[in-house]
């Protein structure tokens, strides 16, 4: 099977709503600026599109004794130097976290995958979706790739395409 995934998908689809582009690396780019790491940032981005006011937790909810030698938890300096540095970069992403986005933009996801997926099935591919992605045969991973990101944009009214990656299992 293989994997068809749409990149830093939520973030993104925040941009495409204003009718920008995201680059390819956004999670990198924040990490290698505020020195930090790219899961750290794609921590504070998941939880801030999701929650409704900025009081959000900065740990991972996990039930290991040394949950603090993740690299999920934030210290909060490091989520100001984040906020700090999308607020200045990203301002048109920075002004929608902390608004309970996260519910809207699972339903614009859902719209997409679904449409994707009928897509699919109507040229005889079988798909199953998972998150931000579909699997599919690996081949049928191209076509399928086509169809995601043509969805992608049309569900977002946007004319240019996301980043999408494949990433096909070892059986």
């Amino acid at each position: 099977m293989t994997e068809v995934d749409l990149s830093s998908n939520h973030p993104r689809m925040l941009m495409a709503l204003e009718g920008k582009k995201l680059p390819k690396n956004f999670y990198d780019d924040v990490a290698k600026a505020t020195k930090t790491t790219k899961e750290q940032v794609k921590f504070l981005i998941t939880r801030a599109i999701g929650a409704s006011n900025r009081a959000i937790s900065l740990k991972p909810k996990v039930d290991e004794k040394d949950w603090y030698l993740t690299d999920f938890i934030l210290f909060p300096e490091q989520r100001v130097a984040m906020e700090e540095y999308i607020s200045k970069h990203y301002p048109d992403l920075y002004k929608h976290l902390y608004k309970a986005m996260g519910v809207h933009l699972q339903g614009l996801e859902g719209t997409i995958l679904m449409d994707t997926m009928l897509e699919l099935l109507d040229l005889g591919i079988p798909s199953l979706p998972i998150h931000d992605a579909v699997y599919v045969q690996r081949r049928h991973a191209k076509q399928a790739q086509k169809i995601l990101e043509k969805v992608w944009m049309e569900v977002l009214g946007v004319s240019f395409k996301p980043f999408t990656k494949i990433d096909t299992a070892d059986i």
